[in-house]
């Protein structure tokens, strides 16, 4: 086997092992009586604005936590332009937290060319370590939570999973009346 292949089955097995993009356990779904509040934050926007997660409280929140050079981010973000296209902003937020993605700059030349519509945040790698630590500390990208309208996360959806495993967890916190 040549170099360059040898080298590619080992950057595919670290890549499996350090992003762990493995379906199983993907979803997780506390029992209804053990929601936990989502950690509040304050980040700005590609546009400058500053979001606080707990100013959208009556709204079913996305948080995705990705980065520009993450192949499996790549794959969800048409997705979840169409989620947000389909439910609207009045029902559903989803906020992108970029990680580790360079500057603000390259983050929206990103954020154009992908045609993101929903607000991407970012902030100094000190600023979202401490989100990702008061997230769990998860260790994979895609990360996503979902936030119920009371500002609990009910869902945990670990690395890039299909449609249907968004659609489902988003749906079940919208036709939800809490």
């Amino acid at each position: 086997m040549k170099k360059s292949g040898i080298f590619f089955v080992f950057l595919t097995v670290v890549a499996a092992f350090v992003f762990d993009f493995y379906p199983e356990n993907a979803k997780g779904t506390p029992d209804d009586d053990d929601y936990q509040m989502a950690p509040d934050f304050t980040l700005t926007s590609l546009d400058g604005e500053e979001i606080t997660l707990s100013d959208y409280r009556g709204k079913v929140v996305v948080v995705n936590f990705w980065a520009t050079w993450c192949g499996p981010c790549r794959y969800e973000i048409p997705m979840l332009i169409n989620f947000q296209e389909q439910y609207g902003t009045d029902n559903l937020v989803i906020l992108g937290l970029t990680i580790n993605s360079g500057s603000k700059e390259k983050i929206e030349k990103f954020a154009e060319e992908f045609n993101i519509t929903y607000p991407i945040l970012y902030g100094s790698d000190e600023e979202l370590g401490k989100i990702v630590y008061s997230y769990g500390n998860f260790a994979s990208i895609p990360s996503t939570f979902i936030i119920n309208r009371k500002g609990e996360v009910t869902n945990y959806i670990k690395g890039a999973q299909s449609k249907s495993v968004f659609q489902t967890s988003i749906e079940e916190q919208l036709e939800s009346n809490l």
